[in-house]
């Protein structure tokens, strides 16, 4: 499974601009990033799937990939990802915290709209 690695200048930050909505919501999901040192990538992959599983196919396309064939494909490719995401406190801050810039600003825009057409 391709990752954000394996793309390089504009195209690898388009990639990550339409991904952090996505991966924002796996690393906000406590049973996947609870006690990270405890649990082998393999379960923080199956875990987001199963947790998350139109997120998770989301990513796939966005990053390139063709649809799991099956379930243990799936769960082996998303840990792939997260171990990627999750092994940088930046990156992980990164999405984060611009994840939830973008939905309190997405928040602000709807409320404003709708006070603007009253």
């Amino acid at each position: 499974m391709k990752t954000f690695r394996d793309y390089e200048g504009q195209e690898a930050i388009d990639k990550i601009i339409e991904a952090i909505p996505l991966v924002n919501t796996l690393i906000s999901d406590k049973e996947i990033v609870g006690d990270l040192k405890s649990k082998p990538a393999t379960l923080l992959g199956a875990l987001a799937v199963k947790n998350h599983p139109e997120e998770c196919e989301k990513l796939r396309e966005i990053l390139g990939n063709e649809p799991a064939p099956d379930a243990m494909s799936a769960a082996f490719g998303m840990s792939k990802l997260l171990v990627e995401v999750l092994s940088n406190k930046d990156i992980i801050d990164f999405f984060a915290y611009t994840g939830e810039t973008m939905e309190k600003n997405k928040s602000t825009s709807i409320s404003q709209t709708s006070e603007d057409s009253e």
